[in-house]
C-alpha cells in the first residue's frame, strides 16, 4: 500500500477531498499538531475553523422561522464580524425568504434583497452581485468597480474595504449575503477572511 500511494501520490488527497468531512479534516490536523510547538499557522487554522463553524451556524439560522430568529442572526453576524476584524457588518435577507420582511424591520444591520434578475446592471451592487455569482468579494470602497456600478451603499462612512459573503444552502439555493466592512487605516481583508464562506448547510 505505501509504494502504491508513492507511486500515485493524488489517489490518497483525491480520495479524501472527495470522501471525507472538512471536520474530520480538520480533526486529523489538530491530532497530528497536538504534540507539537503552537505556531501562529496552528492558531489561524483554529480561528478560521471556528469562523467556518459561525457561518454554518447563520446558514441554519435562516433556513428556520422561529421567533428568536432575527435576534440570533444579529448576534451570529455581529460575531462573525468580530472574528474578521470588521468594523460594521451589514446581513441583506433575500426577498423571498419568509418572514424577511418582518426580520428588516427588527434590525438596523439586517434588510432585505431583491433579486438581481429584478435590478438593471447599471443598479447593480455588490451584495447584489455576491447573490447573483454566489462567490465571495472584497473590495476598495471608493473604487469604481464594472461588476457592480452602484457600489457599496449600506457601507458607513470612512469605509475603505468590503467584503461580501454568500450564504448558500446545501442545495446551493442563495439565502442571504453578508458583508463585512473595514474602516480607513484598517488592513485590507485577506484571503483567510473569505474562507469562512466554504461551510454549507448540511
Amino acid at each position: 500500500m505505501d509504494e502504491f500511494l508513492n507511486d500515485n501520490p493524488d489517489y490518497l488527497s483525491d480520495y479524501v477531498l472527495n470522501n471525507v468531512s472538512t471536520e474530520q479534516i480538520e480533526r486529523w490536523l489538530i491530532r497530528k499538531n497536538r504534540n507539537k510547538k503552537s505556531s501562529l499557522s496552528r492558531y489561524k487554522f483554529c480561528v478560521h475553523a471556528d469562523k467556518r463553524k459561525m457561518l454554518q451556524s447563520l446558514t441554519n439560522m435562516l433556513s428556520q422561522d422561529t421567533p428568536q430568529r432575527t435576534y440570533v442572526l444579529n448576534e451570529l453576524s455581529a460575531t462573525i464580524a468580530s472574528a474578521v476584524n470588521a468594523s460594521h457588518w451589514h446581513l441583506f435577507l433575500i426577498d423571498w425568504i419568509s418572514q424577511s420582511e418582518q426580520d428588516s424591520n427588527q434590525f438596523e444591520n439586517i434588510s432585505r434583497l431583491a433579486h438581481h434578475r429584478n435590478v438593471d446592471n447599471t443598479d447593480m451592487t455588490l451584495a447584489l452581485y455576491v447573490s447573483k455569482f454566489k462567490k465571495a468579494i472584497t473590495c476598495c470602497v471608493d473604487e469604481y468597480d464594472s461588476r457592480f456600478p452602484n457600489g457599496v451603499p449600506k457601507a458607513p462612512q470612512c469605509t475603505s474595504f468590503a467584503m461580501a459573503l454568500p450564504i448558500v444552502q446545501s442545495d446551493n439555493t442563495i439565502i442571504g449575503v453578508l458583508e463585512l466592512y473595514r474602516k480607513k487605516g484598517s488592513p485590507y481583508f485577506f484571503e483567510e477572511d473569505e474562507e469562512v464562506q466554504y461551510t454549507r448547510n448540511c
